[in-house]
Order: structure tokens, then sequence, then C-alpha cells
């Protein structure tokens, strides 16, 4: 985040872009719960882009879920992009958690 002195206009930050790259277990899921939580607590707006998130199991959706929560929460942006992975569409769906975290389909 940008400091400002007494009387400036603050500046927009720019959104901070996580990326997971790959299949997506527990160790990975660690992972992503640390960036995301970090870049949050920093009150910073995020962009997750699971483009090229080629799978993803049910620890890595528990991560999403705690974020998108403590985003709501501290009143910070937390937008999911895609296009996805079909691997990952597909649990999403079966989750009923695609429109819950209103995922983004980028062409």
């Amino acid at each position: 985040m940008s400091a400002t002195s007494a009387g400036a206009t603050p500046q927009q930050d720019t959104p901070a872009t996580v990326r997971p790259v790959g299949e997506l277990g527990p160790i990975e899921a660690r992972s992503l719960g640390t960036a995301l939580t970090s870049r949050l607590t920093g009150g910073t707006a995020v962009l997750l882009d699971l483009s090229a998130t080629t799978a993803m199991d049910l620890s890595v959706l528990s991560v999403l879920v705690v974020a998108r929560r403590r985003a709501a929460q501290e009143g910070i942006g937390l937008r999911v992009l895609g296009p996805l992975q079909p691997a990952v569409t597909s649990l999403l769906d079966d989750t009923s958690l695609r429109s819950w975290l209103q995922v983004e389909e980028r062409v």
C-alpha cells in the first residue's frame, strides 16, 4: 500500500494478482492460503487467476471459501478469474462454488 502524508489524497492501490499453476493439493493449498491471507491482511484487493490451475482438491476449495469470507468481512475485493480448466470447472460446479465465488471467465 502506498503511504500518504497529511493532506495528501490516497492513491488507489493496484490489486495484487495470485496465479497458482498446475495441480493443487494440500501442500499448494497451504501456500495459496498464506499468499491470499497476506494480501488480504494488507487491505489490498486481490485478483485470483485460476486460468493456469489444471486441477485442485477440496483443501484448495476450503482455502477459497475462507479467502472469500475474509475479503467480504474486511470489505476487500477478491476477484476470481478464468478461463477455468475443465477439471477445475467440474469441481467448482459440483460443489456449487463457481457462482458463489463469482468466477469471471475471460477469453
